[in-house]
């Protein structure tokens, strides 16, 4: 049960950043994958198609997360290379 909530935090907290303007910055991109990877080990052997679609919607989440902070990188690099 401790598991399942942790999964859902890590879910609300990916929802949240995504709301935000300012996109998650990379430490946070890569708490949220660490949070996710261990998540996703304890709950492998233990296969369960709801907790397996959770992980789903929460890994969706997290490649858009990252492609947010990817395009501020790019996008920050492209002024600096102007300038």
């Amino acid at each position: 049960m401790e598991n399942k909530k942790k999964l859902d935090e890590l879910k609300d907290e990916a929802k949240e950043s995504l709301k935000k303007d300012e996109p998650a910055k990379k430490e946070q991109v890569e708490d949220f994958w660490d949070r996710f990877k261990k998540l996703e080990k304890i709950y492998k052997d233990n296969f369960d198609r709801l907790i397996a679609a959770e992980l789903l919607d929460i890994k969706m989440l997290l490649f858009e997360i990252e492609e947010k902070h990817k395009e501020k990188e790019e996008h920050e690099k492209e002024e600096k290379d102007k300038k």
